[in-house]
Parts: C-alpha cells; structure tokens; sequence
C-alpha cells in the first residue's frame, strides 16, 4: 500500500519561519553563553572572592503586591585600581540594584552606611553582596534553561520547516490555539 499523500499543501520551507527559528536558535544559544559565564563568575567568588566593605550609595524598598524586597547599591575601592566598583553584570551594566536578604540586612546597611561585598581580586567588576545567602547561581541557572528551551523549540521547528515537515509543528500550534480558546 502506498501512504496516502500529505494534506497540508505547504510542503516547501517557509523562509520567514526558517529565519525566525535560526534568529531564536542564536539567541537561545547566546543565553546558554551568558547562563555559562555568570554560572562560572559566582563559582569563582565562592573559591577566590575577597570580602570588603563598601559603601551604600542608594536604598530602596519595593513592593510587588505581596512581595516586598530590600534593594541597596554600593561602590568600593580596590588598591592598585584607579577606578570605583559597583555592581555589574556580564552584559557590562553597572552600578545596579543589589536585593538584600532581607530587612535587617537592608537597614543596618542604611545605618552604618556600609555593606559586606565580596569580589574577585583579578577583576574586581565581578562581585555581589557577601552577605547573600540566597541562591546566587539560581539566575543563571534559569538563563541556561531559558536558553535551551528556545533553542531546542527553534531548532525543532526549523528543522521541521527546512525538511518540508512544517505540517508536524502547525498542527501542534494549532491545537494549542484552541486549547487557549475561551469555552462558550
């Protein structure tokens, strides 16, 4: 018996989709990079880190419904470095917001005007509060995940699309569309 013939008409790749999943598949995989790099940064302060006291340059107390948290930003001073550290993050942001522990934390560094920072002695631009008992490898945990969900569906769906197969993913979509349909 010979298989009966495809119903979708399309059988030719589509090049907008097969673009669109080859641009989510370098974004995907940029994420994965930066998960890796900020995994490995907090590994080595938790190895090499140097604690110093820094000073508290701004507060803040934000409340998200019923979630509140307890913000600070802070500068240091390393010998033999002319510049000023703050927080920073591995896209080169700096001076950014840094969530305490909580209140007691966050007050007594208003108090005294200082916080514990930990930092790394060969690129001090690398640091975080040291107080932090929180997870601090949770973000990049969640980045590395984030980036291998998208780059796995947009390989998926490229792949598909590319082999003349874009039939298999539109008809997943489309039971999800209905799935989202509001019930009459």
């Amino acid at each position: 018996m010979t298989p009966a013939p495809v119903t979708d008409a399309r059988k030719k790749a589509a090049p907008a989709v097969v673009g669109g999943c080859a641009i989510g598949l370098l974004v995907g995989l940029a994420a994965i990079a930066l998960g890796a790099i900020t995994y490995a940064n907090q590994e080595r302060l938790g190895e090499r880190g140097v604690r110093v006291m820094a000073r508290v340059t701004d507060a803040r107390d934000l409340r998200q419904g019923s979630r509140e948290t307890f913000d600070l930003r802070y500068a240091f001073d390393v010998a033999d470095h002319p510049r000023t550290f703050t927080l920073g993050d591995e896209l080169g942001r700096s001076d950014l917001w840094a969530t305490t522990d909580g209140r007691a934390e966050w007050e007594k560094a208003q108090q005294t005007g200082q916080v514990e920072v930990i930092y790394l002695p060969d690129d001090p631009g690398i640091n975080r509060l040291a107080s932090r008992h929180g997870n601090p490898l949770g973000d990049a945990a969640a980045v590395i995940l984030l980036g291998l969900l998208v780059a796995g569906v947009c390989l998926r769906i490229g792949w598909l699309e590319a082999t003349g197969q874009g039939q298999r993913w539109r008809s997943v979509l489309e039971q999800i569309r209905k799935a989202m349909r509001p019930a009459p």
